[in-house]
């Protein structure tokens, strides 16, 4: 009998949390479940860990690339090997709560008009302290599937959630994760999914999403690779910008001035340099397959967009600097005409004015 929940488990080097992981899945309360594992080149232990786990649990399925094919290729193999109703995706570095599949498969199979639930969660550092628990809606909503999409594009943001905090009908994600995004190819998942019905957002905290220096989300926002999901993005969904009153033009300005405004805080916080830029999209892009003159003009185009987009900031917000001088300008003129308007000489010399417009008539 297949198992009704597919549990994807995408792997690369994650040795580090991967038996933690591994056994938060296993541990689920609802057990009809498969746990399917692809190890997308993994050059440290992982292949070891997952198949000791292999001997010991039947649920397990484990596939192996010989070469890295990247986070959203390696999902997708996943998707072809699973054989549940239901598709909860995982990471390496998270945990599940014991109720995690409990509770999301039970909304799912209750109530078919929705398509995507998220839950809550928990963000734990390297040693698995909680050190922010985000709900962005603590009694819990259900937002429609065309609020959703309407909504990440003007946020241009995944607040929907990563994926470990969401689950889905597999029938409902047809061809697939796109994995020609770099970093946003979940979102574009759940903005596809979210065609065939609505979000429900849980304020339950059902997964621990580990934020690290070695996370994959930090490697994609040190190389600023989401401004080039979101130009992608934008044009995949120009019809609702445009129902929206936004042109195309309009949103690439929006997606580079974000872009400017991530790059200046990593630069500040994380003291980003070009070279680490370059170094990250590198990894990012898998871009050593290229020639070398492909590289070289991969790295000399990073540099431009670097240095483009920390001109950009300056000048952002020295147009911002400027609209607050004339704001204030303009409210201290207001003030100083609302004063000379209430005064007694200005009451005594009206009919002066009324001569004079009279004579200017």
């Amino acid at each position: 009998m297949p198992a009704e929940v597919s549990i994807l488990l995408p792997i690369f080097n994650g040795e580090r949390y991967l038996q933690q992981c591994i056994d938060s899945a296993l541990s689920q309360v609802f057990e009809n479940i498969e746990l399917i594992v692809v190890d997308d080149g993994s050059s440290d232990s992982s292949e070891e860990i997952v198949r000791r786990y292999l001997q010991q649990d039947n649920r397990i399925k484990f596939f192996r690339n010989q070469e890295n094919r990247g986070l959203f290729a390696a999902y997708n193999r996943c998707l072809e090997n699973a054989q549940g109703v239901f598709i909860k995706p995982f990471a390496q570095d998270d945990l599940l709560s014991e109720v995690a599949v409990l509770r999301m498969r039970e909304v799912l199979f209750q109530d078919p008009t929705i398509s995507l639930v998220a839950s809550a969660c928990e963000i734990v550092d390297s040693f698995g302290r909680v050190v922010l628990t985000r709900n962005r809606f603590p009694n819990g909503r259900r937002v429609s599937g065309s609020d959703v999409v309407r909504y990440s594009l003007l946020s241009l943001s995944n607040w929907v959630g990563e994926p470990s905090t969401v689950m889905f009908r597999r029938k409902d994600c047809r061809a697939g994760f796109n994995d020609e995004y770099f970093h946003a190819g979940d979102l574009e998942m759940w903005l596809r999914v979210v065609e065939n019905g609505d979000l429900l957002l849980l304020d339950d905290s059902l997964v621990q999403f580990r934020m690290h220096d070695e996370s994959a989300t930090s490697t994609n926002l040190a190389g600023f690779l989401f401004a080039l999901d979101a130009l992608r993005l934008g044009k995949e969904y120009r019809n609702i910008l445009q129902d929206l009153g936004e042109s195309e033009e309009h949103f690439q300005k929006r997606v580079v001035e974000i872009a400017a405004y991530q790059l200046d805080h990593l630069v500040r916080t994380q003291s980003l340099n070009v070279a680490d830029a370059i170094a990250s999209a590198r990894k990012g892009s898998r871009s050593g397959d290229g020639s070398l003159e492909e590289r070289r003009v991969l790295d000399a185009f990073i540099e431009l967009c670097f240095l483009a987009l920390r001109y950009a900031t300056f000048s952002i917000g020295e147009c911002n600097r400027i609209r607050s001088e004339g704001d204030l300008q303009c409210a201290l003129l207001n003030r100083r005409l609302e004063d000379l308007q209430g005064s007694n000489s200005w009451k005594l010399t009206a009919p002066l004015r009324s001569v004079m417009r009279s004579l200017r008539g």
